[in-house]
Formats: C-alpha cells, sequence, structure tokens
C-alpha cells in the first residue's frame, strides 16, 4: 500500500476563495485518516486534489514518496468512493465492479476472480445479476465500495459515502468499513462532517475548519486535550458546554464565578487562571462530566456544587439531559437515567472539576 504526504497545500478558486490553506499532512501506510469538520472546510476539496480530480493552487501531493501533481487521476493507483455511489444504471453488479478492469484490458479469468473476491467480501455475490434500481441504499454502497477494490489500489479514498444512508444503514455501514479496513490492511482517507462517525471510524483524525487544520491526532486524544475551543466544540455528543466566567480571587482562593455560581480553582487550573484573575475566562466542560449531587458517589464535593433550577429535560434512555438557563449562559448535563427533575424545579448538581478544560476568550486557544 501507500503513504500519502501533502506538504503546503493550497487550493484557491478564482482569487478570493481559499479552500485550502497551506496544509501539511501524512497518512501513514494502511492507516484509517479521517478528515472530519463542517460543510465548507475543505475536506472533500483535499481529497479531490489526492484524487488528481482538482489541481493544486500551491504545494506538493507525494503517493508513496512520489510526486504526484501532474499525474492524471488515472495514473495515480488510487480508488474513490464517492456519495452518491456513482454507479452505471445500464451494467448490472457484475458488470460495474469489472467495468474499470475492462477499461484497463485485464485478462477475462482475472477480471472474474477480482469480482468474486471483492463481492463475497461485501457479501453481495448474490446481487451479482442485478441493476442498481433494484438495489437497496446499503447495497449501492457496497457495490460502490467493490468497485474500488477489486483494483487494488494503493490508497482507498471515501467522500462522505454514508451520508445518503438512513440511520440503521449507516450504524451497519460503519462497522462494514471498519472491517473492511482490518481485512484489506490499506490506506484509507475517509471524510465525514459526522463527528461520531469519525471518532469510530478514524486511526487518526484530521480536524479542519476554513480550510485549514485545527488539530491532527488518535480520536481519544482530540476529545480529552483539544487544541482549541473549535475540536472542544466539535466532538462529543452533546457537544462541550462553553460557559464564560470570571477569575475572582477571594482571599488564598482562586474561583471560576459565573454570575449565578462559582467553582473553587484547586491545583493546575488555579495556577492557569492565575493570569487572568479580574479578567474573564471560557470554561469548557462536557455534559457527561456535571452529576445530579444525590447520584454522585465519587470525587471531592469541596467546592464544585451549584443550585439551578432546570429549563428543560431530555429523557434519552441510557442518560437524561437537563438543560440550564442562566442570565449568561446555557449548558447541558447529561446525568443518570434514575434522575427525576422536571422543568422548573431547582437540583443541586456537581461540576467535575478535574474534567475541566479552559479557553482564552481572545484566541480561542486552550489554556488548561
Amino acid at each position: 500500500m501507500a503513504k500519502v504526504t501533502l506538504k503546503n497545500v493550497t487550493r484557491i478558486y478564482g482569487k478570493t476563495i481559499t479552500a485550502v490553506k497551506d496544509l501539511n499532512l501524512t497518512v501513514n501506510d494502511k492507516e484509517f485518516c479521517v478528515l472530519a469538520g463542517p460543510s465548507g472546510c475543505g475536506k472533500t476539496t483535499i481529497l479531490r486534489m489526492i484524487a488528481g480530480l482538482e489541481k493544486t493552487t500551491e504545494g506538493e501531493i507525494y503517493i508513496d514518496d512520489v510526486l504526484v501533481n501532474q499525474l492524471r487521476p488515472k495514473d495515480r493507483d488510487i480508488a474513490m468512493v464517492f456519495q452518491n455511489y456513482a454507479l452505471y444504471p445500464h451494467l448490472t453488479v457484475y458488470e460495474n465492479l469489472a467495468f474499470a478492469l475492462k477499461v484497463r484490458k485485464y485478462p477475462k479469468k482475472e477480471i472474474e476472480s477480482r469480482v468474486n473476491e471483492a463481492a463475497e467480501l461485501l457479501n453481495i455475490s448474490h446481487l451479482l445479476k442485478k441493476l442498481p434500481k433494484h438495489l437497496s441504499g446499503g447495497e449501492k454502497q457496497r457495490v460502490a465500495v467493490g468497485r474500488a477494490i477489486v483494483r487494488h489500489p494503493k490508497v482507498f479514498l471515501f467522500d462522505e459515502p454514508l451520508s445518503n444512508l438512513d440511520i440503521k444503514l449507516r450504524l451497519q455501514m460503519r462497522t462494514e468499513i471498519k472491517k473492511l479496513h482490518e481485512k484489506l490492511q490499506a490506506t484509507f482517507l475517509y471524510v465525514t462532517h459526522d463527528q461520531v462517525e469519525a471518532m469510530i471510524l478514524g486511526d487518526r483524525l484530521c480536524v479542519l475548519k476554513d480550510g485549514m487544520i485545527q488539530q491532527v491526532d488518535e480520536p481519544l486524544n482530540l476529545y480529552n486535550a483539544p487544541d482549541n475551543k473549535f475540536v472542544a466544540g466539535f466532538l462529543g455528543t452533546p457537544p462541550m458546554n462553553f460557559i464564560q466566567v470570571k477569575i475572582i480571587k477571594d482571599g488564598e482562593n482562586i474561583y471560576l464565578d459565573e454570575g449565578t455560581f462559582r467553582l473553587k480553582a484547586t491545583g493546575k487550573i488555579g495556577q492557569a487562571v492565575e493570569s487572568f484573575i479580574d479578567g474573564e475566562i471560557l470554561l469548557g466542560i462536557r455534559p457527561e462530566d456535571i452529576h445530579e449531587k444525590s447520584s454522585y458517589t465519587f470525587g471531592s464535593l469541596n467546592g464544585n456544587t451549584a443550585a439551578l433550577k432546570v429549563d428543560m429535560t431530555e429523557p434519552m434512555g441510557p442518560q437524561v439531559y437537563l438543560h440550564f438557563k442562566t442570565e449568561k449562559n446555557n449548558f447541558t448535563a447529561a446525568v443518570n437515567p434514575h434522575v427525576q427533575a422536571r422543568a422548573n424545579e431547582v437540583i443541586e448538581i456537581v461540576f467535575d472539576t478535574n474534567k475541566i478544560h479552559l479557553f482564552d476568550p481572545k484566541t480561542d486557544q486552550s489554556v488548561i
């Protein structure tokens, strides 16, 4: 298989629209790398430049240490799976799978062998005589993946391949794509705006915003140690809460003062906010790290509690989402499903200050 390297890659449309800006990224051999970010962040443009479907304005792209900027798509030894399947409607599944091999004039026996191998791997052998119009969305997606597999490419590129499927099929296909990567031991570069999908699939995630890389790391490292507010807010369901607080020193103690409640800043948090005393900072905390006090059974409660009125509840089965609204902030707690809190009821909640993140409000960069 192959390593993919992008060096100082920029893509500008016209004179003013910068889709990708000075991007540097290496996707290692056999790695499953996910490009994740909201619509318009440049992730599909990156994929298309690697495939040769878009030209770079600046920078270099290497596949297995070979500069490919001037190579045509067919000469780059990659295979791309599109969002809309891109199947030929008048050809059977077998003919769709075999098409690229026939164009390249592979021997008939090798075509048959590769098609059958891919069909068996994807569990679509029973569909080989059918036309695409007789297939479900999930079956069409398997055929699209199979058409890539038969070519034995160096690199697989996936452009939001599951976005047209319903939730149940998406969950099933995520699992199948993950297993497929393990079986093929190939280099996968996968684009999605779905952060859950990105977390599940990727060996590493590259989070993008406005055509620029925000952070690249393993999924849990990104989740637990985001470099900035954007990455912190992009990963997680429900998303991280961002609460504007003032840093106040009272005697020997430092507090994160929201106005309605205050949290004691101890240890590394206290040290991190010393330069912000009498100023404001952005407190980030994930909903699962805010607890209802009676169901909170670990850690110290000292200085971490607040009595607040519930604005709205959302029973979700394994958790209940409690929404709170103060004069300055809105935030959510994901609590034990046995908690019976109702709207307008005042309850005592616990902030796990060991899980707090702090961001500089001027730069959005992580302070801790």
